[in-house]
This record gives C-alpha cells, structure tokens and sequence, in this order.
C-alpha cells in the first residue's frame, strides 16, 4: 500500500480489494493519518474489502453493509452524505452480485447517492473487456435495473499479471453522481499488485 504516501496530504478514499493482512492487522497501513474500516476476517482467511480514507474526512461504517467481501461506508459533508462501497465479488460463488444488490437497495431505500468500486471477476463490453461472459450479463442487468452509471474509461487493464489481463475493476455510481465524478483513470506504475490503481475525483457541493 506504499502508494498511500503520496496521498499522504490530501483529502482520499481508498478502496482496497483483497488487501493483505498480518494477522487480523493490515498490512504497512499508518493508522496515525488514516482511518482503516474493515470487516472481520480470521487468520485464515482475510477481510477481502477494506476502506482506508484520511483523518480529516467524516466517514461512518455502515455495519449492517459491512462483511468479509463488501466495506459500506458514509462520507458526511455539510450538504449531503453519499455511501461508498468497496467489494470484492469471488469467482467461485454462485451468486454474482455478492451483497452489492443489498448496497444499492440501502441508498435508495434512504435516498441517497452510492459509489461503488468492485473488484467484479466479471467481463463485459460496457466497461470495454474484449469478451463478455455469464457475469459480465448478470452485472450489465443489475446496472440496468438500478440505474447505475459505469465510470470506467477507455480499454486500459485493470488487471496483470503472468496468466493474463482484463478490465475487471468497475466503478458503479448512482446517475446523480454521474457529472460529478472526472479524471476516472487506469495508472500504469506498479503497486506490486496484479490490479491497477484506479483514481478519479468526487466533486462536492459547498
């Protein structure tokens, strides 16, 4: 998680998919400078989403949206609250909306706006993958049905690694946000992961 450092100064949320663990403690995070949210894991078998957002930002865990493969938070401005998701969708589940559909139904049950990064182990053509299968299908009408916006831009991969590459990591929001969210981009540095950095900015109201 070294490339925290250079976000060190500024306002961010980080969402994390199948972060690493020493422990029940993640792994090389600072928690002097950030705020960590997590569900619970075991030795054997870590959290596999996590949230990670400076101090200075007014984040709650919305606990009742939070388990070993999704992390649901808010982030409370003075205008508004928007719920942010970092989930992780296994490949070998059957279900492949792995409680983001219970995410979705939260925000509009209270009316608010959602963003959410996933790790989706999915292909489609709407977010630019060079093949499309069952998942990707089942994503495509879980957007639709939501009304959903996908962020990504461009056909950079989102994952690398000696098997292969795709454009897996998806960034969902609600249409609201759709205007609001700019400079959605795939970075080329390695992290010393297979997945990419993904960053893009959140324009509030004031």
């Amino acid at each position: 998680m070294v490339e925290l450092i250079n976000f060190k100064d500024k306002q961010f949320i980080c969402l994390i998919q199948e972060p690493h663990f020493y422990g029940f403690k993640p792994s090389s995070i600072d928690r002097r400078s950030m705020q960590v949210l997590h569900g619970k894991g075991t030795k054997k078998h870590w959290p596999r989403a996590m949230i990670i957002a400076s101090k200075g930002l007014k984040i709650s865990l919305i606990e009742a949206l939070t388990s070993r493969d999704i992390t649901s938070i808010n982030l409370h401005n003075s205008n508004e609250e928007v719920i942010i998701c970092s989930a992780y969708q296994d490949i070998t589940f059957p279900e492949t909306i792995n409680n983001i559909d219970k995410c979705v139904e939260h925000s509009q049950r209270v009316n608010k706006d959602i963003i959410i990064g996933t790790d989706s182990n999915a292909h489609s053509q709407l977010w630019m993958s060079e093949s499309a299968n069952s998942r990707g299908e089942v994503f495509e009408d879980f957007i639709t049905l939501n009304n959903l916006f996908v962020c990504n831009v461009g056909n950079k991969f989102t994952y690398d690694c000696v098997i292969g590459k795709s454009i897996i990591d998806i960034t969902l929001v609600s249409t609201l946000l759709v205007d609001r969210i700019g400079n959605w981009t795939v970075h080329d540095e390695d992290y010393l992961s297979d997945h990419k950095l993904i960053s893009f900015n959140l324009n509030f109201f004031y």
